[in-house]
């Protein structure tokens, strides 16, 4: 039951994330053992909702796993209108237990 309210609460994030910005966004596409890749491009806002959506997305797709997010890597392009961005991100989907969700989370500062 929690897995089906996570999944509707994901796709309805998703949704109203897609609706706020003009972002437009990949599926997620494996590129490793647990590991995905995930682009958006946004015509207008910069940056800063492309990787929203990016995340969002990223987030859906370990959702719909029953897993947990854990970014990798993310990469940051500006068109040549300073308003447009390309955004990349790297991520993996992890068990509640594995331990790189672990280490991820000691080597985070603050």
């Amino acid at each position: 039951m929690r897995t089906v309210f996570a999944l509707g609460l994901a796709i309805s994030i998703a949704s109203f994330v897609a609706g706020c910005t003009t972002a437009q966004v990949t599926q997620p596409v494996r590129v490793g053992a647990d590991t995905y890749r995930v682009s958006s491009r946004t015509s207008s806002g910069g940056t800063g909702p492309a990787r929203d959506a990016a995340v969002s997305a990223a987030r859906q797709q370990c959702a719909q796993l029953s897993k947990q997010l854990l970014v990798v890597s993310s990469s940051t392009n500006i068109g040549s209108n300073e308003d447009q961005g390309v955004v990349d991100v790297t991520f993996r989907c992890l068990a509640a237990g594995d331990p790189g969700l672990q280490k991820s989370k000691s080597s985070t500062p603050g």
